[in-house]
């Protein structure tokens, strides 16, 4: 009996041995609360709302928490969300898939019908990419039975049934502002060229206009070059794209460039202009006007599968592409969701991934997949429980790979760069006029994990102030 109230004695004493050593890692180090109070002073801040929770990923204890609760619009943090989705649902070597089919013979080198372009959500089809099928095309495959093709007596058909509504899905909630630039192009299931082109302006010889050329080149655009070459600028030069009008002022310099990305406000006209240019160009003429929407039939001639979603989700997260996030949450509607009209189903595919996954809903509400709809809302809360749910997954090494590194790559490589967070911190951005947000995981110097989230809403001027306070909540942690 006095062997057993030992052994149980020893390891009472165990217990409360671990019970103390959990309690003291519980607790912040000391003059942590108050220095992180320090550091949100910047008068700079006055009037803006601030919520931020830190919070242990090794034992779950809260360091510091504001707001926490308080539901914000995230910005592109809400990539975190759309990643997590497509990791859970679709898994990280699934494939994006496009399909070429006919709906006639092809004899002696002749299609005699349509030749279709279904689109399967690709974020990543590029004018290479159409270049590399239509040459597959004039070579053809005996081994796959896909004839060699001279020529197309019918029409080039885009098929973009695949996402839920054939036009184009620009999330609820985008600024009009928005629409005509690169980073708010429309997702279409047939996307070439993530829907966008290359603008350049380049100065020619004074009092001429500049030149402007497009990349890939397109003519769906029209041009009104008001601008002039000057040694002398008075005032900057300007491209305003309206439409397909983009009109060009101001004034630039010999020899110098200026360079924008705009989307293209016809994205199937868009494909079909660069699909019908690669088949020239690989010798395959069409001799029929170009349809702009249809329905595939099931003759495949070629199939081609995307990089994997693990491949994809590395620039989207580390870049922040809006493109692809938008890309892959129609993607996900596409084949996860049926009910209820498109425009309500991302929210209530969230709130489902929320409670299958034990994370408390409330803390979301999201209507877009790259957090551009100023109608999306997260907390700090919601965003640290995602992290930590992916810290838990299958998919953490995919997940944590994709996401920025302070002072390195992405949209933190200029980011605490003189810092203990180089190359240590590793968080989401997210960046729009009155809006800043960074959540993500730092190891601190004692070697705790550690997971936050800091986000800003409603305060004036640039978004300067509210990245000085977020480097500095991180910069803290890893000093701790």
């Amino acid at each position: 009996r006095k062997v057993l109230e030992g052994d149980m004695r020893q390891r009472l004493c165990v217990i409360l041995l671990a019970l103390w050593s959990l309690a003291a890692l519980a607790a912040p180090p000391e003059g942590f609360t108050a220095a992180m109070e320090r550091l949100q002073g910047d008068p700079a801040l006055n009037g803006a709302k601030i919520g931020i929770l830190v919070q242990s990923l090794d034992d779950g204890a809260v360091w510091y928490a504001k707001n926490e609760g308080l539901p914000l619009i995230p910005a592109s943090t809400a990539k975190l969300v759309t990643a997590a989705l497509a990791l859970e649902y679709l898994a990280p070597d699934y494939r994006f898939t496009t399909t070429l089919a006919v709906d006639g013979p092809v004899n002696d080198g002749v299609l005699h019908g349509n030749l279709y372009l279904k689109g399967g959500g690709d974020p990543v089809l590029t004018p290479a990419t159409f270049r590399a099928w239509a040459q597959q095309l004039y070579d053809g495959d005996d081994s796959a039975n896909r004839p060699a093709l001279r020529e197309i007596r019918g029409r080039i058909v885009i098929d973009n049934a695949f996402f839920p509504n054939p036009d184009p899905l620009r999330g609820p909630g985008w600024e009009k502002a928005d629409l005509p630039w690169y980073y708010a192009a429309p997702p279409t299931a047939l996307a070439c060229n993530q829907n966008a082109v290359r603008l350049t302006v380049r100065g020619t010889a004074p009092g001429a206009p500049p030149s402007v050329t497009f990349d890939p080149p397109t003519a769906l655009f029209t041009v009104v070059n008001q601008a002039k070459t000057a040694n002398a600028v008075r005032k900057p030069l300007e491209v305003l794209p309206n439409g397909t009008t983009v009109r060009i002022i101001g004034g630039i310099a010999p020899g110098k460039e200026v360079v924008e990305r705009l989307s293209v406000p016809a994205p199937d006209r868009f494909a079909v202009e660069q699909f019908t240019a690669a088949l020239r160009d690989a010798g395959i003429t069409v001799t029929n006007d170009p349809a702009l929407k249809g329905t595939a039939e099931p003759a495949v001639l070629l199939t081609h599968h995307s990089p994997t979603l693990r491949e994809i989700i590395y620039p989207m997260l580390k870049d922040s592409d809006n493109h692809t996030a938008e890309q892959v949450r129609l993607t996900l509607l596409a084949l996860y969701s049926l009910e209820p009209p498109v425009a309500g189903r991302y929210p209530i595919m969230v709130t489902n991934y929320c409670e299958l996954s034990d994370i408390v809903t409330g803390n979301f509400f999201l209507v877009d997949g790259s957090g551009l709809s100023r109608q999306d809302r997260m907390s700090p809360r919601g965003a640290v429980r995602i992290l930590t749910h992916m810290a838990l997954s299958a998919h953490f090494a995919v997940w944590y790979h994709s996401l920025p590194v302070a002072g390195r790559d992405g949209t933190l490589k200029t980011r605490m760069a003189d810092t203990r967070a180089a190359g240590n911190a590793r968080a989401k951005t997210g960046t729009m006029t009155g809006v800043s947000s960074l959540a993500g995981y730092v190891t601190s110097q004692a070697g705790e994990r550690l997971v936050y989230a800091v986000m800003l809403n409603d305060y004036r001027g640039s978004s300067a102030a509210a990245r000085r306070l977020q480097d500095s909540i991180v910069g803290l942690l890893a000093d701790q």
